[in-house]
């Protein structure tokens, strides 16, 4: 076993690149130390770790469609097939990018070949069928007519679907920037009885036959996958995603928690795919439409035989309508369709940067683009520790309403002090239920904080005592117990009328509507402004996108509606679990994803978030109270560069049964102590000497071991194994790290 908690300096020596400094873990006592924190476990390889890839070189597997129009652009010539819109392009490693397979002597169905070859693939429903059905077509669809204008960097082509006469117009350019596809919702035109379903964009760009090229398939599930390419498809369905989690708008759901996908949703519109890992790739950003969209992978079925990776649109959906009490329902049509305005940029990566690192080094950029800016703010020596304490809750009791008090702001000034002198100065906090509608409850209006959770003055006196103190607060959603609200007017609908409910032990969540939100959050912070605090942590806001359907609100004006508001308040912004398009506006992210969904045909879990929100955003894991074998996470949490996170409490959890948060089964401070102690001075002792660095790099050096490397020239080497590694003359004991570089 091994009792340490103190990263010390063991070795200096010359390389060519400097006196580089290497720390490693040795042996020393502590009271706090948790027992058995020390004990090794068997490592079990899974896909929830990053592999070692091949360095198999990839090679041209096409040649240019002789067939094919050359124009000129700003990357050079390109080749555009006039009759499917495809193309093809060299890279600066003149490698050959195509936009579909070499259907030359392909043994597949001349309808799916028509599909992989074509540049859009839609479905329609066809109105005048009772059951709405859906119509598939491609720019082969007898009928179709697809006239191209060649413009400056690329070319303009308007497509009218031979079955359903549905007419879109789609714009392609080619520049230095990328490849860039747009389909502006006005240049779509519906006038029979086929209204348009979905669109899917260059479904084979990239595609590849089996493992014919070596490489993989990046996608945004939870942290984020790599799945390899490989000849068998392992016998499961495709994958399938929509952006930012389940539609809630369309469905008859009872309980919306059943669709609820923390850590495992698609937190942002993109995706990429590696010819070759560090030879060639390219990175997709799903800049303006992701919100309506999926993402797609299809694996080397019998009948296509190639693996993809590519987006697809969806502008109209059905949905059941109750029309009676007893549950019975028809389906109906969505009249509207979404107002989806497509623009996609597929950027090359080449040689180094042609891998999943690239890729969420280049979303990075583009997050910077937008107004997100590196911290560059060294306030401390140490990591931030976030501490999240639960003030009270409440519960029906037989006539009166129980409230549960479990911590006072005196709890917390005496936790506080005791953390500053013997773990940390830098301690970042939020308060959950400090009003005397405990924390399950209060909301969406805070009027007051709870007497007996303290004064304004020890507040004051709290804030002094950190970096940051948040008030946890929910203004999207109203509690079935709070009679302040009108289920009428206030309520947001989903499209066939129905309110959007989660069903919790004691009560019941309403969803509202989008001005009954901004009203309850600007009241909200009127109210307060007596109270010194530093800023707000919004509760669900980050990760729930719903429609508005009876102020013909959606949820592309949900995102634009908060986004302003996230811009407009003068408060430090803490979101949980929170979806991209919220990134820019946020200084802290709580509950961050650590894995992700580990489908069957997953190979890898790569930190692409954690990679491209380095040092732009500070990042905490979900709350360490409840980690399964937590020595692993927290090598994860320091591979990902992530704080750790505690929800504590005063009192016992035990008050907490039959309450809404009965789930938090251990949350008492004096019991949590040695968890809190040993875990944040395990984390600490590795990112505290890349506080203020970006990830720049991370590589598998060999499985089950990986070495981050930061902008600052400190790089750590995590060793999730159960064996000893030996690293440059240097020992990494198992389950442990490495600290390395120029500290």
């Amino acid at each position: 076993m091994y009792k340490n908690r103190v990263i010390l300096l063991t070795a200096l020596f010359l390389l060519s690149m400097g006196v580089v400094s290497v720390f490693a873990l040795t042996e020393s006592n502590d009271e706090y130390t948790l027992k058995g924190f020390y004990d090794i476990y068997p490592y079990v390889d899974s896909n929830r770790y990053t592999h070692m890839k091949s360095d198999e070189i990839a090679v041209n597997t096409q040649d240019v469609n002789l067939e094919y129009k050359a124009i000129s652009t700003e990357i050079g010539t390109v080749y555009i097939d006039e009759e499917s819109l495809a193309f093809q392009v060299y890279n600066n490693n003149e490698y050959l990018w195509s936009s579909t397979i070499d259907y030359s002597g392909e043994d597949i169905s001349e309808s799916v070949l028509y599909s992989m070859r074509s540049a859009l693939n839609i479905t329609s429903f066809n109105t005048n069928n009772v059951n709405y059905t859906i119509v598939r077509e491609h720019l082969f669809t007898p009928g179709t007519v697809v006239n191209m204008d060649e413009t400056e960097n690329g070319f303009e082509a308007n497509i009218i679907f031979g079955i359903s006469k549905i007419e879109i117009t789609m714009a392609v350019s080619f520049t230095i920037e990328g490849i860039e596809v747009e389909i502006l919702d006005e240049d779509i035109i519906e006038e029979g009885s086929y209204k348009l379903k979905s669109i899917q964009v260059y479904k084979d760009f990239g595609s590849v036959k089996n493992d014919d090229v070596p490489g993989y398939v990046f996608i945004p599930d939870g942290i984020g996958a790599l799945i390899d390419y490989k000849e068998d498809d392992l016998g499961v369905p495709n994958y399938q995603k929509s952006i930012y989690g389940n539609p809630l708008g369309f469905n008859k759901e009872s309980n919306l928690y059943n669709l609820v996908q923390d850590g495992s949703r698609l937190y942002a519109p993109v995706f990429g795919f590696v010819h070759g890992v560090d030879q060639q790739g390219v990175f997709a950003n799903i800049v303006s439409g992701g919100e309506y969209g999926n993402i797609n992978v299809y694996y080397p079925s019998k009948n296509r035989g190639y693996m993809t990776v590519f987006p697809e649109f969806i502008y109209r959906s059905t949905y059941n309508q109750p029309i009676d009490q007893l549950g019975n329902s028809i389906t109906l049509l969505q009249d509207d369709p979404n107002t989806v305005n497509i623009s996609i940029m597929y950027t090359f990566l080449e040689n180094e940067n042609a891998n999943y690192v690239g890729m969420a080094i280049t979303y990075r950029d583009y997050l910077l683009s937008l107004g997100a800016s590196y911290q560059n703010v060294l306030n401390s020596e140490n990591i931030p520790l976030h501490l999240s304490f639960l003030a009270s809750e409440n519960k029906a009791g037989m006539i009166f309403t129980n409230h549960i008090q479990l911590t006072t702001i005196e709890d917390i000034i005496n936790i506080i002090d005791t953390l500053k002198i013997e773990l940390s100065d830098n301690i970042i906090l939020s308060i959950n239920g400090f009003t005397d509608d405990g924390a399950s409850w209060e909301g969406p209006l805070y009027k007051k904080m709870d007497k007996s959770f303290g004064s304004s003055a020890e507040l004051g006196q709290l804030n002094e005592m950190v970096e940051s103190l948040y008030l946890i607060s929910n203004h999207i959603m109203v509690n079935s117990t709070n009679g302040r609200y009108n289920r009428f007017t206030e309520l947001a609908k989903k499209i066939n009328d129905q309110i959007y409910i989660y069903q919790n032990i004691t009560s019941e969540m309403y969803l509202l509507e989008y001005d009954v939100v901004l009203d309850n959050t600007f009241e909200s912070l009127d109210e307060l402004n007596h109270l010194d605090y530093d800023g707000l942590a919004l509760s669900y806001l980050g990760s729930t996108l719903y429609g508005d359907f009876s102020n013909d609100k959606y949820i592309n004006d949900q995102i634009n509606i908060f986004t302003d508001l996230l811009d407009e308040l003068d408060k430090e912004i803490a979101l949980y679990d929170s979806n991209a398009y919220f990134f820019p506006y946020i200084d802290s992210y709580f509950d961050f994803p650590l894995y992700s969904s580990q489908f069957l045909t997953f190979d890898d879990t790569v930190p692409f978030f954690a990679i491209a929100l380095s040092n732009v955003v500070d990042l905490y894991s979900p709350y360490a109270n409840f980690f399964p074998q937590e020595r692993d996470v927290l090598l994860r949490m320091i591979d990902f560069h992530v704080y750790p996170s505690f929800v504590l409490t005063e009192e016992s959890s035990k008050k907490l049964k039959d309450t809404n948060l009965e789930s938090i089964y251990s949350s008492k401070y004096d019991s949590l102590k040695p968890a809190v102690y040993t875990y944040y001075e395990f984390v600490n002792n590795a990112l505290k000497y890349t506080i203020d660095a970006t990830i720049i790099n991370r590589e598998v050096i060999e499985e089950g071991v990986v070495r981050v490397t930061y902008s600052n020239d400190v790089w750590i080497i995590i060793n999730y194994t159960d064996v000893i590694l030996v690293f440059d003359q240097h020992t990494v004991e198992p389950k442990s790290y490495l600290v390395g570089g120029t500290s």
